[in-house]
């Protein structure tokens, strides 16, 4: 039993990060498992990102760098893998075009503009809100788990929304989740929002409303541009959900300043 858990956390360390891992077998059973463990990768960007923000204030490195950086520990750890997926899911919901064709445009390696210029103004975002609560330790525990966050309600959504594609990756990872899978995943959940709640009950009811409401548009969304999800929306949620909730924690922060 110890050894399977090992191997679905090898395999999801090698699937979702860019941390070097042994090399995976096409046929290694553990892939149907390895959704569970996703949520660590968040683990370890977060502990990244915390140690970050500690460091920076022994060092007192100013805010913008610290923000660069803060942005570029995500990217270092995953290699870009979900940025990746939301470029291919952007490009194919900015086309326009029918349920087939959109499904076409996320497997074309090639990126177009629609996915340039959503990837620019998310960055945008994203930075913003860092410079606003880059110098909070309180904002920044609630900032490093919403990477944990956000990889549990990707593995829901995941597990539970329709399948556009049920020969996609993403469809076989799924397929032989079990009850005890989803229990790992909410036990993470219920972990992050305990940490967060311990620094700040209003940070984390913000955090939480921004997850559940854009787990909403997105299921909807997803369904009717492509009929449900695939590998691509996966990493399109990963990114969106991020962003959206690191901006909101960012303007309760700031309004909260003036309150």
């Amino acid at each position: 039993m110890a050894m399977k858990i090992i191997r679905s956390i090898i395999a999801a360390f090698a699937l979702y990060s860019h941390i070097p891992m042994p090399r995976l077998k096409e046929n290694d059973g553990d892939i149907t498992h390895v959704i569970p463990a996703l949520p660590l990768v968040g683990v370890v960007i977060g502990a990244i990102e915390y140690g970050l923000f500690i460091a920076s204030r022994y060092v007192n490195l100013p805010a913008f760098v610290r923000m660069v950086l803060f942005m570029i520990v995500p990217i270092a750890v995953t290699g870009g893998f979900h940025i990746d997926g939301f470029l291919d899911t952007e490009d194919a919901i900015k086309s326009y075009r029918d349920r087939e064709r959109k499904l076409e445009i996320m497997k074309d390696p090639n990126v177009g503009s629609f996915a340039i210029t959503g990837l620019i103004t998310a960055g945008l975002f994203m930075a913003g809100s860092i410079y606003l609560i880059s110098d909070n330790s309180s904002c920044m525990i609630v900032f490093s788990l919403i990477f944990v966050i956000s990889r549990v309600f990707t593995a829901l959504t995941s597990i539970f929304i329709k399948k556009a594609d049920e020969e996609d990756m993403l469809a076989v990872e799924v397929a032989g989740i079990r009850k005890t899978d989803v229990f790992i995943l909410l036990m993470f959940l219920i972990a992050s929002v305990f940490v967060c709640c311990t620094v700040s009950i209003k940070y984390t009811f913000a955090v939480m409303l921004a997850f559940f409401v854009y787990t909403l548009i997105y299921a909807v969304k997803m369904i009717r541009e492509f009929g449900g999800i695939v590998g691509d929306t996966a990493g399109y949620f990963v990114v969106v959900s991020e962003v959206f909730a690191t901006c909101v924690l960012a303007v309760v922060y700031y309004v909260g300043k003036f309150i």
